[in-house]
């Protein structure tokens, strides 16, 4: 038992049926300062570039000065590309989950050194998963859902609601204890 009176490395499982709903705002607003700093990038290229071109001939740059504007331009290109290619890759991710709804069942079960995630879609789909918790990118607590981030861009969602065995308070016990400061708490409305 720890200072909370809670066992340590107690079993945790979670059941229920996978919503893509939840995903959506989810990849949204993880890609959205990406594309920030990109759009960023792209203005400041392009209007230098611009500039420049325009410019250049009174600042007797000739050749240097044109070959530099054109770079320019063309560095600005490959970062709305790189927008392009972010905007399509949300809309995938979101549309890849969408295969797995509706009637999609996800189990959760949640031990000292790892978790196995088993996800199954009538004898259309299944996926199982065994992770250690030291390959998780982070992990965050809602007051309805644990966030499990494998990644910049993947992460698995545990709604509280759908726990089987075991509570929230233990599975956050398990997170904290194994992730340290990779565990945040994020209270919503």
């Amino acid at each position: 038992m720890d200072k909370n009176g809670l066992e340590a490395y107690k079993i945790v499982e979670v059941k229920g049926l996978f919503d893509e709903n939840l995903m959506k705002p989810y990849f949204r607003s993880h890609f959205k300062s990406s594309v920030k700093f990109f759009l960023v990038a792209f203005m400041f290229f392009a209007t230098a570039g611009i500039l420049l071109l325009t410019f250049g001939k009174y600042l007797d740059l000739r050749y240097i000065g044109y070959g530099f504007a054109f770079s320019l331009l063309i560095l600005s290109a490959f970062f709305l590309i790189v927008i392009i290619i972010l905007v399509c890759s949300v809309d995938s991710a979101v549309k890849s989950y969408k295969l797995l709804s509706p009637n999609t069942m996800q189990y959760f079960r949640f031990e000292q050194h790892g978790f196995l995630e088993i996800t199954t879609k009538q004898n259309e789909y299944k996926s199982h998963t065994e992770c250690s918790y030291s390959l998780l990118h982070s992990a965050v607590m809602t007051n309805a859902y644990f966030i499990l981030n494998l990644s910049n861009s993947m992460a698995l969602v545990v709604c509280k609601n759908n726990i089987i065995t075991g509570s929230s308070e233990e599975l956050a016990y398990i997170l904290s204890s194994n992730l340290g400061a990779k565990f945040k708490t994020m209270r919503t409305k």
